[in-house]
């Protein structure tokens, strides 16, 4: 699997593609973005899948509503 096919099974981590750009936005903001289980699962399993990857570039891990992570 590529990391632009990958859909988690938590709506808590989102994952983009652009341009060689991996986006991974923390979305759990009810709670700062802190991390669950799910949201371990999900983000590991992401990073392994850009990691792997030859057209990903970059990843940025980042939040999605404000400019900074809690």
């Amino acid at each position: 699997m590529r990391f632009d096919n990958y859909q988690p099974q938590t709506e808590h981590v989102l994952f983009e593609f652009n341009a060689g750009v991996a986006t991974i936005r923390l979305n759990r903001p009810e709670r700062l973005n802190a991390f669950s289980p799910e949201m371990m699962a999900a983000l590991g399993e992401g990073l392994r899948l850009a990691e792997h990857d030859s057209d990903v570039r970059c990843i940025v891990l980042t939040d999605r509503k404000s400019t900074r992570l809690n």
